[in-house]
C-alpha cells in the first residue's frame, strides 16, 4: 500500500447518536448510527469514507451479523 498525506485514526465508533444514547435496540440501525459517526469523525479532518484504507467491525451477536449481511451492506452503502 502507498499513500501519501496526513494519517486519521478513528476508533471506537458504536452505534448511538451525539447524546450518547442509542436510538434503537435494532442491530442494522446501530450499525447505520456507527457508520455515520465515523462519516462524521472523518468530515471534521476533511476527510470522506473513501479515503478509508481499512475497517474493523467488531459485533457482539455474530449470527444477527451473517444474518442481515444484505441490510448490513446498504448500510456501508449509504
Amino acid at each position: 500500500m502507498a499513500a501519501e498525506g496526513r494519517l486519521v485514526f478513528v476508533a471506537g465508533q458504536i452505534g448511538w447518536n451525539a447524546a450518547c444514547r442509542f436510538e434503537s435496540d435494532d442491530f442494522v440501525a446501530q450499525t447505520r448510527r456507527a457508520l455515520a459517526n465515523v462519516v462524521a469523525v472523518l468530515a471534521e479532518a476533511g476527510a470522506k469514507p473513501e479515503h478509508i484504507v481499512r475497517m474493523t467491525r467488531y459485533v457482539t451477536d455474530k449470527r444477527e451479523y451473517l444474518s442481515r449481511g444484505r441490510e448490513v451492506g446498504r448500510c456501508s452503502a449509504s
